[in-house]
């Protein structure tokens, strides 16, 4: 199978089919474990609490449970992600005014900080991640679903995962 074929395999969808691998574990951190069919079920709460109308989503990164199922859920239900270090939000925050906010001081809950969106979000963004420019202004690259799918394919095929 191409790499091509492996990322239209993974589609815009793949937040979606979490719950495919049943009882096999999905995520192992110092903060706990979850299987498949437990992460489903939390990304599915979290998007609910998102909503279905696009919105800005500034997420702080971080190698917690609660950060991955945020990540998945605004993937599931169509939100666009400002992922930001930890820490690092009042810069992006100002330069870029999302509609909502999950970070640790949320406790990793949704703070919506508006009902809708005040940005003109194209339907295929996905995620928006920072670059290493050196004007100290917050610079962002685009990332479409399909972007993340071919990403995702390309380092399966590198790390010959199955």
């Amino acid at each position: 199978m191409t790499l091509l074929e492996r990322a239209e395999r993974l589609g815009p969808s793949f937040a979606e089919a979490l719950g495919r691998h049943g009882e096999r574990p999905a995520l192992l951190g110092e903060d706990g474990s979850l299987t498949y069919a437990e992460l489903d079920l939390r990304v599915a709460d979290v998007a609910a609490r998102l909503g279905s109308t696009p919105r800005l989503v500034l997420l702080e990164g971080a190698n917690r449970i609660d950060a991955v199922v945020a990540y998945l859920a605004c993937l599931r239900a169509g939100h666009p992600v400002v992922l930001v270090p930890p820490g690092g939000e009042a810069g992006v925050s100002v330069a870029f005014s999302p509609d909502v906010q999950i970070t640790e001081a949320t406790r990793w809950e949704v703070a919506s900080l508006r009902s809708a969106s005040t940005h003109r979000l194209h339907p295929h963004l996905a995620l928006l991640l920072s670059t290493s420019g050196s004007t100290g202004a917050p610079r962002l690259v685009r990332l479409s679903h399909r972007n993340l799918a071919s990403n995702a394919a390309a380092i399966a095929d590198y790390l010959r995962l199955g």
